[in-house]
């Protein structure tokens, strides 16, 4: 390396010498090299073409005598007689340069050499056919093949030596070298001589050039001799000085303008440079408020949804490198879209706000919470409507997100005061761990939902880990939604109906028709599982229609059978009711299939009356007009104020199954269905009791005034064909 480093600096400096060279020397020495390297280039042409002609020559006499020596050894190679090949090999004496010839055999092996006996070689391996090579030195070497019909029995390679050749390429050289010194010699005065039309004028201009810079005297001029590119370099660069003598007087009266104008430019770029630091504090007082709108919620001041993904993929980050779990909660309140649409949102947005703190407030100190102070605390966040996210980055063990949970719950159980209504609320939360229940931020938000949504189908207000079965239980949701959006088509849907009799006489006096749905490649699907999917999709019209068609045309069939006065019960979803032009729908089923509004009895759950808007209001109305009847189905299980019973024209109410499976051991149970009597006979409503199932709950609803009764004592929900014995023994009895 420091060899390479003085070689390097030895070369610069030779550079930097010839560079410093006056012009006289430079202009010899160019002439000198230019001659020097024609001469040396018309030699080594001669030489090359000289080597070149000669190795051929050689290499073509080769040829002729591998292609003699390869017929005569064709017969030995066959009997395999060395001795013979040899001897024809002995016949290269006469050709001096040749030193070295081997004959092979079909699979290499030697098996005949000649060596010249002043240079005794060694045959080398051969593979070569037909291609010249250099074994060494001034050595060249020739194969052929040896064949015998069209079948190679062998191969023979010649080696010679151009020793001539080069003796001859020395000589040459040496003619060479001389002529290129006495041309040399020649050519040193003459290039002398030539140089001074050269350098001459050039110097002369580097003199005026001395004298100019020297004296700054921008005035004297350069003489021209002649009109070649020296003299028209003269030419420009006087015209130059003239040039900068005019430049320097239009610069003296400028620099004065221009001394002027800088010292207003300065006042104003004072001036300038105080309302830009104004300009740029407000705008940095912007773009910080620009950043809270899109980092932070503007109604609770919590991070949004991009923070949190962004924290939440940070804190995946660092678990991964480091080796610790992350937790993730999922919360989302329970019916605050029920507050919104009773109590309006300004309501809903003290209530959202009041949570918020209360998250806050509840979470462990070293937790961090995501405002817009920064603080060393895992990250709340709200992603929108009430769906509010807790992330845990430092955890031991799962049961610690679950601590928090419970302190979330128990921080939510509390009234909360809004706009002077006593508000209580709940949350659905869902718990998913990294990486038990993720690896990457997509799944483990996906993951922390299906466990919250899982929560709320566990009757809310609790908190549920994420499992595979919940997993399986979303997928299962999509595998049946895609096949309920043929179920139609297929015609897989049936109407089942079930019996509701007179609780004292015991006679028939309704049916309702429940959906079924026996899925070719599922079996039977319960209608539990099956309505909330077809309520996502959008499909619950289309089979709500269909549904209520089916039961009037079947309620028809049995009227023109002679079976009267029978009441076909038919369920509402909260979407149909506020579909826009429902009520017209009915009516229209009505006049198609000849069945009397007084004989359709509409079912609706306390939760679609809850929307309590104005299409849900109309249609109860147009529904009342018509003649039809409506029942309140599920009464005791949602959380309506008992002035809907009142508002809404109901003309049954259905007490749930949920209070009657256990109205004799339960006293709670009992207490509350005897409670409900009461009030249904106070508001002149019948009463329906649903899911009976043994003689003593039918005996105890009779005794406390229930109307009707219905449940597995009787019968199971059966189709049509088989409902006709309850009609046979009803029109028996009457």
């Amino acid at each position: 390396m420091a060899s390479a480093t003085t070689d390097w600096t030895t070369k610069g400096r030779r550079v930097r010498r010839f560079r410093d060279t006056p012009i006289q020397r430079k202009l010899i020495a160019i002439s000198l090299l230019s001659s020097g390297v024609a001469l040396l280039l018309a030699g080594a042409s001669f030489l090359t073409y000289e080597l070149v002609s000669y190795r051929k020559t050689a290499l073509n006499k080769l040829e002729s005598v591998a292609g003699v020596i390869a017929a005569n050894s064709a017969a030995a190679l066959i009997f395999d007689d060395p001795r013979a090949a040899e001897t024809t090999l002995s016949a290269l004496r006469s050709e001096r340069p040749i030193v070295t010839a081997c004959i092979y055999a079909v699979d290499g092996a030697l098996f005949a050499a000649y060596y010249r006996d002043d240079d005794v070689r060694s045959c080398p391996e051969w593979h070569g056919e037909g291609t010249e090579r250099a074994a060494e030195g001034n050595t060249i070497a020739f194969s052929l093949p040896i064949v015998e019909g069209d079948e190679a029995i062998g191969s023979i390679a010649i080696f010679s030596q151009q020793v001539e050749l080069y003796w001859t390429l020395s000589r040459y050289a040496a003619i060479v070298g001389l002529v290129m010194l006495a041309a040399g010699l020649a050519s040193l005065p003459l290039a002398r001589y030539l140089q001074r039309f050269i350098s001459g004028p050039i110097l002369r201009l580097v003199d005026t050039a001395k004298h100019i810079s020297e004296a700054k005297d921008y005035s004297v001029r350069a003489v021209s001799e002649g009109g070649d590119e020296l003299g028209v370099l003269v030419g420009a660069f006087n015209e130059m000085l003239e040039q900068i003598e005019n430049r320097d007087a239009k610069l003296a009266v400028h620099r004065h303008n221009l001394e002027e104008e800088v010292q207003g430019r300065t006042a104003e770029l004072k001036s300038a440079n105080q309302e830009l630091m104004s300009e740029i504090s407000h705008r940095k007082r912007a773009e910080e408020r620009i950043r809270h709108l899109a980092y932070y919620d503007d109604l609770t001041g919590l991070p949004n949804r991009q923070l949190f993904r962004e924290q939440l993929q940070g804190a995946l980050k660092s678990a991964q490198h480091r080796g610790h779990q992350v937790g993730l909660i999922f919360l989302d309140l329970d019916r605050f879209k029920q507050v919104n649409d009773t109590l309006g949102h300004s309501v809903g947005d003290e209530l959202l706000c009041e949570v918020s703190n209360r998250l806050l407030q509840c979470v462990r100190f070293n937790d961090y919470v995501g405002r817009a102070e920064a603080q060393p605390k895992d990250e709340i966040s709200r992603l929108g409507g009430d769906e509010f996210t807790v992330l845990l980055t430092k955890i031991s063990d799962p049961h610690d997100a679950a601590k928090v949970a419970e302190r979330v719950l128990e921080a939510l159980s509390r009234p909360i005061p809004a706009s002077g209504y006593e508000l209580f609320t709940s949350a659905s939360i869902g718990i998913a761990i990294y990486p038990h229940d993720g690896e990457d931020m997509e799944t483990l938000l996906r993951n922390a939902d299906t466990a919250m949504y899982h929560a709320k189908s566990q009757h809310r207000n609790n908190f549920q880990f994420y499992n595979e079965a919940m997993n399986a239980t979303a997928m299962r949701k999509m595998h049946l939604a895609g096949r309920l959006r043929h179920a139609m088509d297929r015609h897989e849907l049936l109407l089942y109906y079930q019996p509701l009799r007179q609780a004292v006489s015991g006679e028939l006096s309704g049916a309702e028709a429940l959906l079924r749905w026996t899925d070719p490649e599922l079996g039977p699907v319960s209608p539990e599982e099956f309505i909330p999917i077809a309520e996502d999709m959008g499909l619950i019209l289309a089979i709500g229609e269909w549904v209520l068609r089916t039961a009037c045309a079947q309620a028809m069939v049995w009227q023109n059978d002679g079976f009267r006065e029978i009441r076909m019960a038919v369920n509402v979803s909260t979407h149909q009711l506020r579909h826009a032009g429902w009520s017209e729908t009915v009516a229209q089923i009505l006049e198609e299939t000849g069945l009397s509004p007084a004989y359709l009895e509409l079912e609706m759950t306390e939760s679609a009356i809850l929307q309590n808007d104005d299409a849900t209001i109309e249609a109860l109305r147009a529904l009342d007009d018509m003649g039809v009847s409506m029942a309140l189905d599920d009464f005791g299980t949602g959380y309506s104020s008992l002035s809907y019973l009142r508002r809404f024209p109901f003309d049954r109410l259905k007490i749930d199954r949920s209070f009657v499976c256990d109205i004799i051991n339960n006293p709670d149970d009992a207490a509350l269905t005897t409670a409900i009597l009461a009030m249904a006979q106070s508001l002149q409503l019948r009463v329906v009791a649903e899911g009976v199932e043994t003689q003593e709950q039918a005996e105890f609803l009779r005794d406390r005034g229930c109307d009707e009764l219905q449940g597995f004592l009787f019968s199971r929900a059966v189709p049509a064909s088989d409902f006709v014995r309850f009609l046979d023994r009803h029109k028996e009895q009457t």
